[in-house]
């Protein structure tokens, strides 16, 4: 990974500072509840982003060259194949983990196996063959991750806008 591909530290802090403010605004704005909702929610969530971003060492003191990598992948998802928190939010009956299972199998299995696997992926693999993208062990091992990542994404969401109705609601 070249210098080029990294965004800086700084440029992730003011895009999410940005983001919320712009969030706030629409939640002004008014609408729909689930609108208001979700503005006020996705507003929450990058401030909370940007204060844990503030907290931590930057990403070359800590990370090894296994976590960028994960990283990179997540993020060459949602650039490059458009895999967006929208789109993932629709896999709520575990098609993330399972295809993150289905990428840890074949980067473990003896090389024989290994090739009936890029012909045809797990009889697990969630979504259309089309979809199996079977590379090298290492690879896989990084897709595999950046799945489960995306599964946590998806789950931490999901749970902030529970909250948020919770509140919006008069609970808690």
């Amino acid at each position: 990974m070249s210098d080029n591909d990294l965004i800086r530290r700084d440029q992730v802090l003011e895009w999410l500072a940005e983001e919320a403010d712009r969030c706030d605004d629409a939640a002004k704005w008014g609408g729909a509840r689930k609108y208001v909702a979700d503005c006020k929610a996705a507003a929450y969530a990058l401030r909370n982003a940007k204060r844990v971003i503030e907290k931590m060492p930057a990403a070359t003191e800590t990370q090894t060259p296994a976590a960028r990598d994960v990283l990179t992948e997540r993020a060459r998802q949602v650039s490059g194949d458009g895999w967006t928190s929208e789109h993932d939010d629709q896999w709520r009956n575990g098609e993330l983990p399972r295809a993150a299972r289905a990428y840890l199998l074949a980067a473990h299995v003896p090389d024989g196996v290994r090739v009936m696997f890029r012909a045809r992926p797990p009889s697990h693999w969630p979504w259309p063959r089309d979809w199996w993208k079977l590379t090298e062990r290492r690879r896989d091992l990084v897709k595999a991750a950046a799945l489960v990542v995306t599964e946590i994404d998806r789950i931490d969401r999901a749970a902030i806008l529970r909250d948020t109705e919770i509140v919006q609601e008069g609970g808690e």
